[in-house]
């Protein structure tokens, strides 16, 4: 190949690559208990778990984000949830300077939060008696992956 031919193509190629831009993905906002299925749930948290609440999961307009949360208990009532798993998601979408904003008062709380994109995601999920970091990872990893 001659010189300037590979000239010619390593300017081409540098041009190609200074124009290219990131792309941000943009999830738009949804109810969070559409976003796992109530069988991915139940795989991370327990088996008998179902959605509180199930009317109080859409989205909700706050100055200047929305947002979404999804709680799971198990059936029945408080002296049946004893040891028993649970766990929920939030979801927040706003600008990044709110999402910053969120991402660090989740953070102090020792929670498990994440932003991707336009989102801000935490999870939590208890055995009963204490907070799972390991469990609340995958139920927020299970979450990231779907938005």
């Amino acid at each position: 190949m001659e010189k300037k031919s590979i000239l010619t193509l390593t300017l081409a190629a540098s041009a190609m690559l200074i124009g290219a831009r990131p792309v941000m993905v943009s999830a738009a906002p949804q109810a969070a208990c559409s976003v796992l299925t109530l069988a991915e749930v139940r795989e991370i948290i327990g088996p008998t778990v179902v959605v509180f609440e199930p009317s109080s999961q859409g989205p909700t307009v706050r100055g200047d984000h929305t947002s979404s949360n999804c709680v799971y208990m198990p059936p029945g009532s408080a002296d049946t949830w004893k040891g028993a798993g649970s766990g929920f998601f939030y979801l927040m979408w706003g600008p990044p300077v709110t999402l910053s904003t969120g991402y660090e008062a989740y953070m102090k709380r020792h929670w498990i939060a994440q932003i991707k994109g336009n989102v801000l995601a935490t999870a939590s999920v208890s055995s009963g008696k204490a907070v799972s970091p390991t469990l609340s990872k995958r139920l927020l990893d299970a979450v990231l992956k779907k938005l």
